[in-house]
């Protein structure tokens, strides 16, 4: 399928027709100051309207730590990738309109919806056939309620091919250039396979 996804954890796709996955995504444990934070579940389905274009349907589901807290948050999404050199040079990019119902007052700013908005943009490097890197950035910004800044968040993630089913990468970027910068940053590893 086209585009990049951002699915918490470890996530599972299947192609059920030609053009739609469906999937869903296990909740992931990141080490905090404070701890451990759980990410919460994701189910989506994602369709493939032409080679480079996709739509895409998240619902999110809290952890079971904040279950009582928060309902589940929607997000309609729009993938693109794009080769402008095949094997060599690809641009991605994702606008996401994210839905959210809290079930109760946590930060002072009522019950009623919200509604944000996430586009990101990037580009994938081919050193060779098997070596990769990507460099994405993105936007986010709360809608309604109003009085949130908005977020810019960087990523660069260098990746190996190990067999052409199978990737594996590192990752280090930051979650809010603007805002918290250096205090807001993370690493990690990520691996994907093809079936």
């Amino acid at each position: 399928m086209v585009g990049f996804d951002r699915y918490p954890g470890i996530s599972f796709g299947y192609g059920v027709i030609d053009n739609l996955q469906l999937g869903f995504s296990a909740p992931v444990y990141a080490y905090t100051k404070g701890g451990q934070a759980n990410a919460g579940f994701n189910i989506f389905g994602t369709y493939q309207f032409i080679d480079f274009l996709a739509g895409e349907l998240q619902i999110q589901l809290p952890s079971f730590r904040n279950f009582g807290d928060y309902r589940a948050q929607f997000v309609i999404g729009f993938p693109f990738k794009y080769a402008i050199s095949k094997g060599f040079f690809a641009l991605h990019a994702r606008p996401d309109f994210i839905i959210w119902l809290p079930k109760k007052d946590t930060i002072g700013m009522g019950k009623s919806l919200w509604f944000s908005i996430f586009f990101d943009v990037g580009a994938t490097f081919n050193f060779t056939k098997e070596f990769f890197a990507d460099l994405s950035f993105g936007i986010g910004k709360v809608l309604t309620p109003s009085g949130f800044d908005p977020t810019i968040p960087l990523s660069i993630t260098l990746g190996y091919t190990v067999i052409p089913q199978l990737d594996l990468g590192l990752f280090f970027g930051f979650n809010d250039l603007k805002g918290a910068k250096a205090d807001a940053r993370y690493m990690g590893l990520q691996a994907a396979y093809r079936f």
